[in-house]
């Protein structure tokens, strides 16, 4: 699988925030998530979705992951600039959406 060029991260990642915001306010009102949720999200790239989820709902467990070792840098650092700190909660992992790291039902 090959991973994203430079200008492939940028285009992708230069419009993650708006498009993150936009999915959010379409299935928000849907969603329905405590302290004993899991969320997982698959391709996080910087991870904004992942912490807007989380800065809404406080799920009890966020997993971010992507296929880019870069990516899920740039969503730690997203999450250590905006909370100071990555809470225990929150993990990120450099995973492949074809073969997850995670046991069947976790999610």
């Amino acid at each position: 699988m090959a991973k994203l060029s430079a200008f492939g991260k940028f285009f992708v990642n230069m419009s993650n925030e708006g498009n993150s915001r936009r999915f959010l306010d379409t299935i928000g009102k849907h969603l329905s998530l405590d302290a004993s949720s899991r969320f997982l999200e698959i391709g996080g790239g910087r991870g904004f979705l992942s912490y807007l989820i989380y800065e809404h709902y406080h799920p009890g467990r966020v997993e971010v992951t992507d296929y880019d070792p870069s990516q899920v840098e740039a969503a730690k650092v997203l999450f250590e600039s905006r909370l100071d700190a990555i809470p225990p909660s929150i993990e990120f992992r450099t995973a492949d959406a074809l073969d997850l790291p995670f046991e069947n039902e976790t999610f």
